[in-house]
């Protein structure tokens, strides 16, 4: 299925390529209230994992570990993009034109909010570096 489409239907979604994770706290699918306001029961907030009976199976581990791993960096870091300007978040002109697509190399600035943060990231890097030593 075009997942692509699905997620950029203008209909549910209105400016689809604006990023906007605000349009999920008016509805639990991001769709537009006023023309959705009771989904279909079968509607999902997300296709990427597939839908019916090839859905994968991880999905609900995936989405957890990732928002772990979201949660751990803007609590570590103040991410920005150098320069001016918005990053380009556009499918037409932020991915790479290819077989198999994926998004263009993006300039970030990661910094450390404070020692104390400082701190625990380097403790926790040592004990899982040690744990990881393991499997090599």
């Amino acid at each position: 299925m075009n997942t692509w489409a699905i997620h950029h239907n203008p209909d549910d979604f209105p400016n689809p390529d604006t990023f906007d994770p605000s349009r999920f706290l008016a509805n639990p699918f991001g769709v537009d209230a006023r023309q959705n306001a009771q989904p279909d029961a079968s509607r999902r907030q997300t296709y990427a994992f597939g839908a019916g009976r090839r859905i994968c199976a991880g999905q609900r581990m995936a989405e957890n570990s990732m928002l772990l791993a979201m949660a751990k960096l803007a609590w570590a870091f103040t991410i920005r993009v150098p320069g001016k300007g918005d990053l380009d978040t556009k499918m037409e002109t932020a991915w790479k034109d290819a077989i198999l697509t994926g998004p263009k190399e993006v300039p970030l600035e990661f910094e450390v909010r404070g020692e104390e943060r400082r701190r625990v990231i380097e403790r926790e890097w040592v004990k899982a570096d040690g744990f990881l030593k393991a499997f090599e």
